[in-house]
């Protein structure tokens, strides 16, 4: 598993030629992914939604080498990726 800074990346899936598929709505440090709740009208009516996190595909040094990675904004406000 490579590492970001000092934080251990989640798996990644990667296809047959060893490239990382597309994961969407999901960081690769902290692995936060979409909630779900629902839409509430003035009439009070509720519909189901997705929240998605905030993820920005970032150039980090991870083993020396610097690779494109989706992060959460709370991970890059909180440090834990070298850009």
């Amino acid at each position: 598993m490579p590492w970001v800074g000092s934080y251990k990346l989640l798996k990644v899936q990667l296809n047959k030629s060893g490239v990382k598929l597309q994961m969407a709505a999901k960081c690769d440090v902290c692995g936060k992914g979409p909630g779900f709740g629902h839409q509430v009208s003035h009439s009070n009516v509720k519909t189901k939604r997705r929240f998605n996190p905030n993820i920005q595909r970032v150039k980090a040094i991870i083993k020396g080498t610097p690779k494109h990675v989706n992060v959460c904004t709370s991970c890059l406000r909180a440090g834990k990726v070298t850009r």
